[in-house]
């Protein structure tokens, strides 16, 4: 035998094939082989093949070993366990209304108020899909009236989608290690309740709340715990009586959740989407407190803000990055990456959060922590959303900060497109040239904008542009920047200090112009008026070119801040909530400040096709 060693280092298959052939050419019992031949050369072929095979497969384990280089969710989810990461399940969109009920009683049988029970069930359709809506607790209905024919109201009743479903578990083991899997697909774990009875004959239950901080965590402590285990079911289970307080054998665990449609439910509610209103689906109960009869009414809902935050379950790459940050904030908000990576986590309609210290405010603001939220859907959270995440982030904070939820300053690219295509051996008719840019614009915005620190990049969005589709010759494409500003209507206001708008780029002087709106500054014109510049950086109220109300701001057209003083907006064209203020400027890229959100809106976007005949 002459040389026995074989070279492992290799996993491309036909340098697997060599070396074994080499190696068995320098055995004597194959000197006179010819390892070309069909009978020998299949048998190498398998080998290196299952050498090939076991090297991927063992590779890919490795790979499946580390939460930044696995490729399958099963994986990221077990790792991200270690981490004390809980995995975000499938949320239903979340609206809230205002519940409106009249009755006919009497004076002596009107009662004091109306009770809108736990799970009362509602219904909507949103692009002719039906889905249906529950309250997650119960609701009071007031008044004020004390007569007859009263009429009872209740605000901001949050709504929630999803299918109601409920189990219950028998404890058969005494112990940590018995767990209890939730046998369906898309759960909400955001509306799970469990309830714990002594046994099956007891007709009381304890409530059950969902662990969340470990200082707070004793052997008493009635916290159930929460995982996600295998085909994306999730799973609960108990304290051992040290950690968390024990089950015992017999209990009788009830879970209460709703499984959820995800984001497809976003909008029901909105008057602008091809959506209806909500309606209850069984009249609500009252007791008339003189005849001691029960009465029912059938409430009307009023749409406080639309359906919105439903997502699908947590995407590998979102565990990926969630879920290290996670265990670095330790279940506590001290710095300001726990402030965003605590929102990101617990509150599922945030696509994008910034969060910096009061020190850094301008002006500053010491003893407090601010917070912008980018949704999933809008651009803006409600007043009841934003309470929603001072709720959340109550439970981590510091206790001398005070976390303050503020919007994020969006900046608007008006994208104006020409497109010069060549039609000839072009099977693509230019409207779909025109659609398929449209698209690559949107996608763009999507994928390089619309979250805070992103950069509007021109030169990239040119060549996206052209390299659209192949009979797109070039493109002119112009951009503009609006800002906007929200007045309360009839009366005086001003936008400047860290109020101010800042465009992130000079301004071309003479380019400023507005919505149009009414005013009420005291002057005796009544017609619509815009603001413009007078390229001297004076911002005026004009119409038709002619100067209706004077030096109403300035412009510094260097920095590209726009500062307003002394408005009053009386109402504005459209019956919209926002003036947007245009203006062209010299820098074709565009860089956030601060709190800043770059984004292109679909209104914004304009195509036109211009065929080269060169």
């Amino acid at each position: 035998m002459q040389n026995s060693k074989l070279r492992i280092t290799e996993l491309d298959f036909d340098k697997i094939k060599t070396n074994i052939v080499d190696f068995m050419k320098q055995q004597s019992e194959f000197s006179d082989y010819d390892f070309d031949g069909a009978g020998l050369s299949v048998l190498t072929d398998v080998l290196a093949y299952n050498t090939h095979y076991m090297s991927y497969y063992l590779n890919m384990v490795a790979n499946e070993m580390f939460l930044d280089s696995v490729s399958q969710r099963s994986s990221a989810v077990s790792i991200s366990k270690h981490l004390g990461y809980v995995t975000q399940s499938t949320t239903g969109a979340e609206a809230t209304v205002t519940l409106t009920c009249a009755t006919t009683e009497s004076s002596d049988d009107s009662p004091a108020s109306i009770t809108i029970p736990q799970y009362t069930k509602f219904t909507i359709k949103l692009d002719d899909v039906s889905y249906i809506f529950y309250t997650l607790k119960s609701y009071t209905a007031t008044t004020d009236d004390t007569g007859a024919n009263r009429t009872y109201t209740a605000k901001n009743v949050k709504l929630k989608q999803g299918k109601q479903g409920t189990i219950d578990f028998v404890v058969n083991q005494i112990g940590f290690e018995e767990k209890y899997i939730i046998p369906v697909e898309k759960l909400d774990t955001s509306t799970l309740v469990v309830k714990v009875k002594q046994s099956a004959s007891s007709g009381t239950y304890d409530l059950w709340t969902l662990y969340e901080n470990v200082t707070n965590l004793t052997s008493t402590s009635k916290n159930y715990f929460l995982q996600e285990v295998e085909d994306g079911k999730y799973e609960i289970y108990f304290g051992d009586g040290v950690l968390g307080a024990k089950l015992s054998q017999g209990n009788v665990i009830t879970v209460e959740y709703l499984t959820s449609e995800g984001a497809s439910a976003n909008g029901a509610g909105n008057p602008i989407a091809d959506s209806d209103l909500f309606k209850i689906a069984t009249p609500l109960s009252y007791t008339r407190p003189n005849a001691g009869t029960t009465g029912t009414v059938t409430p009307t809902t009023t749409t406080t803000s639309a359906a919105t935050g439903g997502a699908v379950a947590e995407t590998i790459d979102s565990i990926k990055y969630n879920a290290p940050k996670a265990f670095k904030t330790q279940d506590r908000a001290v710095t300001v990456e726990d402030y965003k990576s605590i929102v990101i986590n617990k509150y599922t309609n945030a696509s994008s959060v910034s969060a910096w210290g009061g020190e850094d405010n301008d002006p500053p603001d010491y003893g407090k922590v601010y917070i912008a939220i980018r949704p999933t859907t809008g651009l803006t959270l409600t007043d009841v959303s934003k309470n929603d995440v001072k709720t959340i982030l109550d439970k981590y904070k510091v206790l001398a900060i005070t976390p303050v939820i503020v919007d994020p300053d969006y900046t608007f690219v008006i994208v104006d497109s020409t497109v010069s295509y060549n039609s000839t051996n072009s099977l693509i008719p230019p409207e779909t040239i025109r659609e398929n840019v449209t698209t690559t614009i949107r996608d763009y915005n999507n994928s390089s904008l619309n979250k805070f620190g992103s950069v509007f990049r021109y030169s990239q969005l040119v060549g996206l542009i052209d390299d659209t589709n192949e009979p797109i010759r070039s493109n002119v494409t112009k951009v503009k920047l609006k800002k906007r500003i929200k007045p309360t209507l009839k009366k005086t206001q001003g936008w400047s200090g860290k109020d101010a708008l800042k465009y992130g780029s000079a301004i071309v002087k003479g380019t400023v112009t507005s919505d149009e709106f009414t005013v009420c500054n005291n002057i005796s014109y009544v017609g619509n008026v815009i603001i413009t510049d007078d390229s001297k950086g004076v911002l005026n109220l004009t119409s038709g070119g002619s100067v209706i109300f004077a030096n109403i701001g300035t412009v510094d057209y260097t920095t590209g801040k726009i500062t307003i003083t002394g408005l009053a907006v009386d109402v504005i064209k459209g019956g919209t909530d926002y003036v947007y203020i245009t203006a062209d400027v010299d820098e074709a890229d565009v860089k956030p400040v601060a709190r800043q959100v770059i984004t292109i809106q679909d209104a914004d976007i304009t195509v036109t096709m211009v065929e080269d005949v060169t």
